[in-house]
Parts: C-alpha cells; sequence; structure tokens
C-alpha cells in the first residue's frame, strides 16, 4: 500500500502521539489539529487523502467539520473515520 497522507484530529495529546507514531512507522504523513477549524484549514491547504478525527471538538465540531469539508470541490468523498472513546 502506497503511504497516504493522514489528518488527525483529536484534542487528546495522548491520543494524537499514538496514533502519529503507529501511522509513521508505516510511512504514513501526517498532520494533526486539536480543533476543527484548524483541521479544516490543514485540510484545504494539504489535501489529505484520509481523516481520522473525533466528533466533539472546540472551536467547530466534527460533524460540521465534515459538511464543510463535503462542501469544498475535490474533497466530497474524502474518506473520514470518527474515532470515539469507549465508555
Amino acid at each position: 500500500m502506497a503511504p497516504l497522507r493522514i489528518l488527525v484530529v483529536d484534542t487528546d495529546r495522548a491520543a494524537l502521539s499514538l496514533i502519529n507514531e503507529t501511522l509513521s512507522r508505516r510511512g504514513h504523513e501526517l498532520r494533526t489539529a486539536a480543533d476543527g477549524q484548524t483541521a479544516l484549514t490543514l485540510a484545504s491547504r494539504w489535501d489529505p487523502n484520509l481523516v481520522l478525527l473525533e466528533p466533539e471538538l472546540p472551536v467547530m465540531d466534527g460533524y460540521q467539520f465534515v459538511r464543510l469539508l463535503r462542501a469544498r470541490p475535490g474533497s466530497p468523498f474524502l474518506p473520514v473515520i470518527f474515532m470515539a472513546p469507549r465508555k
């Protein structure tokens, strides 16, 4: 599998670190953000192949982020995976 550009959006620094370390070892290029607005800016500039994000984010929640992302030309089918903590 070719390396992917993955945008990871999470408020938990430990989770970001673990995900970054795990996926970077496999050769993927990652960018991280801790809020929806920053993530949308990164997605617009960097053009990721995949987005991993938690639904509850500050500034702009994950659902609003996805709606705005899908409205952009060229990204209506960008894969998005929501991550949620186990309860």
